[in-house]
């Protein structure tokens, strides 16, 4: 049986209450106390002897007293994620059946020695500390003992701003038990090889949203790891990811990937089967297929290159074409659909499958049957006409330094004058992005309230004033640029909506004055890069609770009217 308490029980002055339910209820095994008011648990008014499971998250929470976790010797599960804990409770150590503990999101100081201390004996732990304030890997997991003071089966360390750990040594020293290893959302430039040697049991291992910018040659012997997350990184190749082992899913995507040297890069010891079953490549800089490029993922089971750059024109795509004619191992973003062309571009945007695509033979550079001294001698010869070009050109720069900085001046004010005559000129004054979901409440009440008296601004949105029977796309563009400004409703289903993104991009190429309004409180990990970076470095809008007439505020910012404060 499991009680969840209402809110409004859960103050210290009404404990005596829980107590209450609790004794009713003796043979409830599972509490759940989320979202009060407590700042010092101490000793508890009733007994929890009985209790396997108990959740303490989103609540103010201090300090924990030994004595009110000592009786708790049958929880297996300790949940206090969001709460104030500047401390580990040392009550913890009493719990011995203990095999989940989640101290996420709490501003913990972690000494090492507290830790260990705390932890000691546990066997197949389940720990997070998911934004805890770290620097380098907890002590606890470093080398220096015969055996571990503590077994984990899973290891949450992601958001904890790590960005130092040993160049040497395994750092899971005789983890023989860790499954799960998440080390995403941190600041690693560098990680070791033998980070994941001997850890037999391990299945998944997240690198996700770090810095790395070369491939680890991690030492995966002896087991096969299910999947390896390198996703989001600074990677700009495939070569040395894994030196030893197999992993059955590898995620690279977006990354800065644009060609890998070897074409036996994943194959097992350069030869054989291959050392990965499904690989994701998408979303980085792959344009060309060059240099056995094709020969290396052809031995793949799966692939996805979606959203790769792919340059139609080049003469490497030829190879390419049979091979994907051939097979059916190739997906675009996880499903089976054709990869497109990036380049060159159709009539408005389209894209053409690269497998179709007719590459024409004046487009390539065909350099077969020619000699590698003749080849030699036209690039120095090309290398010496540059030269000596650009010693012309310093020359002349420099004798005419004055003119020419004149001249430049002279363009920058014409530019700056053209932008504004083109600015004045626009049908709009302002375009209101949206996703779908929002749409009644900007067209009831914001558009409504900017386009009345006394601010009678003339809004453009997507849902009103495109024409009938014309591109959806199109239109939206045509709104977007010819309005003077922008106003962006950001809101759960905005930054989860992909048309939502793909008009940003548009609005920000415009050079648009964009105004953010935050309709509802929205939390900072879930926000994209992008957007992140907007708000951050904008003056913006944010969400009030009980305000009904935010458009009071967007229009006076877009009219000119003075605004106090950082925030508008």
């Amino acid at each position: 049986m499991r009680l969840d308490f209402d809110p409004r029980l859960v103050s210290m002055s009404r404990l005596e209450r829980v107590g209450d339910m609790l004794r009713q209820h003796e043979k409830t095994r599972d509490v759940w106390i989320s979202h009060g008011d407590w700042v010092r648990v101490d000793a508890a008014p009733w007994n929890m002897s009985h209790l396997t499971e108990l959740v303490l998250s989103w609540n103010h929470i201090e300090h924990l007293d030994t004595g009110w976790l000592k009786p708790l010797r049958n929880v297996i599960l300790l949940n206090l994620e969001h709460n104030n804990l500047k401390t580990v409770p040392n009550g913890i150590r009493f719990l011995r059946k203990l095999k989940y503990l989640d101290l996420s999101f709490n501003p913990v100081i972690l000494p090492d020695i507290q830790l260990s201390w705390i932890l000691h004996g546990f066997r197949e732990l389940n720990l997070s500390l998911a934004s805890t304030p770290l620097k380098h890997l907890p002590g606890l997991l470093l080398r220096g003992e015969t055996s571990p003071s503590v077994l984990f089966r899973q290891l949450d360390l992601s958001f904890c701003n790590i960005s130092l750990v040993p160049e040497e040594g395994d750092i899971f020293h005789r983890q023989y038990l860790l499954e799960v290893i998440n080390l995403s959302y941190n600041a690693l430039h560098f990680i070791p090889p033998t980070i994941v040697t001997g850890l037999l049991n391990l299945r998944i291992l997240d690198l996700s949203h770090n810095c790395l910018k070369h491939g680890p040659k991690f030492d995966i012997s002896g087991h096969i790891l299910h999947s390896l997350d390198l996703s989001w990184n600074m990677l700009d190749s495939a070569d040395d990811i894994v030196e030893k082992g197999s992993v059955h899913k590898l995620n690279l995507s977006h990354n800065k990937i644009n060609s890998w040297r070897k074409p036996y890069v994943f194959l097992r010891n350069g030869e054989g089967n291959p050392w990965v079953n499904y690989l994701d490549l998408s979303h980085n800089l792959i344009s060309s297929f060059g240099n056995g490029m094709v020969e290396a993922i052809s031995h793949l089971r799966t692939v996805d290159l979606g959203e790769n750059v792919i340059n139609c024109y080049d003469c490497s795509v030829r190879e390419f074409q049979v091979w994907l004619s051939r097979t059916n191992s190739v997906v675009n973003l996880g499903v089976r659909g054709p990869l497109l062309c990036g380049f060159p571009e159709g009539f408005h945007g389209s894209r053409s499958p690269v497998v179709t695509f007719n590459v024409p033979d004046d487009r390539c550079f065909v350099t077969n049957n020619v000699a590698p001294t003749t080849v030699v001698g036209v690039i120095l010869a090309i290398a010496a006409v540059i030269i000596v070009f650009s010693v012309f050109v310093t020359v002349i720069c420099y004798t005419s330094r004055y003119d020419v900085s004149y001249s430049v001046h002279l363009l920058a004010m014409k530019k700056k004058w053209n932008m504004l005559l083109s600015k004045s000129g626009r049908k709009y004054d302002v375009f209101i992005s949206y996703s779908e979901e929002d749409r009644d409440y900007v067209m009831s009440k914001l558009a409504k309230g900017m386009e009345g008296p006394p601010y009678n601004l003339k809004a453009s949105l997507r849902h009103r004033d495109l024409t009938l029977g014309s591109s959806i796309v199109e239109g939206a563009l045509t709104l977007i640029y010819n309005s003077r400004n922008t106003v962006v409703v950001l809101s759960h289903n905005y930054i989860d909506s992909q048309w939502c993104r793909a008009e940003m991009e548009h609005i920000r190429r415009a050079g648009h004055n964009m105004v953010l309004l935050e309709r509802e409180q929205l939390e900072r990990w879930r926000l994209s890069p992008e957007i992140r970076y907007l708000m951050d470095t904008r003056v913006y809008l944010p969400w009030q609770e009980g305000e009904d007439k935010p458009w009071i505020r967007v229009a006076e910012a877009l009219t000119g009217k003075s605004v106090h404060g950082k925030l508008l």
